[in-house]
């Protein structure tokens, strides 16, 4: 499990203080990463299922997770083939209690792109960056958040929790900020998920003078 965090932050995170973080040698995720490389043949699809259910926050029944991958991904796949692989990962869309678009509206707050691509950072503590990654088990999905420093692309802070719910961010983030104790000037940049556009997100940003930051459409 922890290697497969590892794989699903490479590239963004680095690899070695991923492997401190999570204790484990950069060998033993080399030779793990070396295994792989005998993918599923449907992988493609597993990957492809979890980022539309990211996006829409487990909203997609397995018709409109088809046409998804269509519509913006380019890729035909058979409707049976995404109805299991949504049952063998435990992405079916939930049921969600309808609430009026103007009440959405007032509680999704927008930032502006203040990173701007700028990833390579040369002071600490001036961008943090925050996302959020699926680890998908046997039995259950469970979710990651961390918290990285672009300067070093240090990993302050990581929680998992079995919901992609805004307390996981901000929890996360409280951890990372309370540990660096940042005096000001910080900006924290994230996608565009629901949970970087709540009230709670946006509370934790004011109580602790932090810029948000966001990535654009």
């Amino acid at each position: 499990m922890k290697y497969r965090v590892i794989e699903r932050f490479r590239g963004k995170y680095d690899i070695g203080d991923m492997c401190k973080v999570f204790e484990v040698s950069r060998s033993g995720y080399y030779a793990w990463r070396k295994r792989q490389q005998q993918t599923p043949k449907d992988q493609w699809l597993i990957d492809l299922i979890m980022e539309c259910q990211q996006k829409c926050n487990y909203t997609y029944g397995c018709r409109r997770v088809k046409r998804w991958l269509a519509r913006t991904k380019n890729k035909k796949a058979n409707l049976k083939a995404v109805l299991r692989i949504m049952r063998k990962m435990d992405v079916l869309s939930q049921i969600r209690r309808r609430r009026p678009y103007t009440h959405y509206k007032q509680d999704a707050f927008q930032y502006k792109n203040l990173l701007n691509r700028q990833f390579h950072q040369e002071k600490p503590n001036q961008f943090w960056v925050t996302d959020i990654t699926y680890i998908p088990l046997q039995s259950r999905m469970l979710y990651m958040c961390a918290v990285l420093d672009l300067c070093g692309r240090t990993v302050l802070a990581w929680r998992i929790g079995d919901d992609m719910t805004s307390s996981l961010v901000t929890s996360t983030v409280r951890d990372a900020l309370i540990q660096e104790k940042v005096a000001g000037g910080l900006a924290l940049h994230s996608d565009q998920g629901s949970q970087y556009t709540s009230k709670a997100y946006f509370d934790l940003t004011q109580e602790y003078h932090v810029s948000p930051s966001i990535s654009s459409p």
